[in-house]
């Protein structure tokens, strides 16, 4: 598990927390443009399938992102 986070001029503005683990890689806690925390995510683990266990507001911006619901 691994702590992301973009900074511009010494100021935090992004972040994350990744979770590799099997054939995929978890992404949660997201903070700051949530397209950013993917297109990292799929830099850095690229033969891995991007996951999830997002709600409400943060599961509208993964679904934005292409993720996709499995549960109800």
């Amino acid at each position: 598990m691994g702590f992301l986070a973009g900074y511009r001029r010494g100021e935090l503005l992004a972040g994350c927390i990744l979770t590799p683990t099997g054939g995929v890689v978890g992404i949660g806690n997201v903070f700051g443009p949530y397209e950013a925390a993917v297109d990292i995510a799929a830099t850095m683990f690229p033969d891995r399938t991007i996951v999830g266990y997002e709600q409400g507001e943060d599961l509208r911006r993964a679904m934005d992102c292409g993720f996709h619901r499995l549960a109800g």
